[in-house]
């Protein structure tokens, strides 16, 4: 059963993200958040995915094996897509909504694309709490 909580991890970091970015938009709306399931915010799903296994095999197998050194590159990936490139999307949205303003399609893009730093850390936090769990499991 040793090797389980490598396939447990990425699930349950999901799972916890997803529980407590929904805890966190309801309590913003003052209602149950159903409306903004999937539109990011706090915590970052990605990272939180992503940073369980780092966290994970940094603890179980250590931080020089070739296994950490991929997941950790992985994660670096994720982490500057989120904080950088769709920082940039999301400038571009708010143009071609301005640009195009009777354009259905144009409205629907979103604001709101990309990860604030907080919202990365966070992430990561529950990455490592998914790691542990996980960890505990297996």
């Amino acid at each position: 059963m040793t090797g389980v909580c490598y396939v447990l991890v990425c699930p349950l970091a999901y799972l916890l993200a997803g529980t407590v970015k929904f805890g966190f938009n309801s309590v913003r709306a003052r209602r149950l958040a159903f409306h903004q399931i999937g539109l990011g915010r706090f915590p970052s799903t990605h990272t939180a995915i992503v940073s369980g296994p780092v966290w994970l095999i940094g603890v179980k197998d250590g931080i020089t094996t070739p296994a950490f050194a991929v997941a950790l590159g992985v994660l670096l990936i994720v982490v500057i897509d989120a904080l950088d490139l769709r920082g940039k999307l999301e400038k571009l949205n708010i143009l071609l909504r301005a640009e195009f303003p009777d354009s259905p399609r144009a409205q629907e893009l979103r604001d709101r694309v990309g990860h604030r730093p907080i919202e990365i850390l966070g992430g990561a936090g529950v990455g490592a709490l998914a790691a542990f769990l996980a960890w505990s499991a297996g």
